[in-house]
């Protein structure tokens, strides 16, 4: 990844400028980080962008965050993960998207909990379940999606057709998925 330029930069700290409007600043947000913003500015709270627009459940400014390079696992000052601020607010649709775009959801933050602990607090066991779903699903997703590669380079390279539980063992034999 490049670092991002001094124009990007500026944008993004008129990206917090935008979020501290509120909800009315959300399009100039989402229109600057579409512009080239960057997008893992830390704040002077010590905070990213996709930190705060998770913690409010402002959706399309996450999905532009997550698009451009946001990472979906940067915690702010207080060790708090994007995804643990939606998931305690019970922002699904923000923790959802946080789970596709890679976010971890063992990460614990410095009290020892992870997202999942955090619901369960709120005395929310749907929404721990669900964090369990999703990321049990996208994981089995990823793992598709690679087999589906290597049986693709397994082709171009003239190789006989093999079964995908043949390509899955050889994945874990050269050290892949899930060795």
């Amino acid at each position: 990844m490049t670092e991002p330029t001094i124009r990007a930069q500026e944008m993004g700290w008129q990206v917090f400028a935008a979020l501290d409007k509120g909800r009315p600043g959300m399009a100039e947000a989402v229109r600057l980080v579409e512009q080239g913003a960057d997008v893992n500015l830390i704040s002077k709270w010590g905070k990213t962008a996709l930190l705060v627009a998770s913690a409010r459940n402002y959706q399309p400014l996450v999905h532009a965050l997550l698009d451009r390079g946001a990472h979906p696992d940067a915690t702010g000052s207080g060790g708090q993960t994007p995804l643990m601020e939606a998931i305690t607010h019970s922002y699904l649709e923000v923790a959802h998207m946080l789970i596709e775009a890679g976010a971890d959801i063992t990460l614990k933050n410095p009290q020892g909990q992870t997202a999942a602990d955090l619901a369960l607090e709120r005395h929310n066991e749907r929404n721990a379940r669900l964090l369990e779903e999703w990321s049990r699903a996208v994981a089995r997703h990823r793992q598709k999606k690679h087999e589906r590669a290597a049986i693709d380079v397994w082709a171009d390279a003239g190789l006989p057709a093999q079964s995908p539980i043949v390509v899955r063992r050889s994945l874990r034999l050269k050290g892949g998925p899930h060795a």
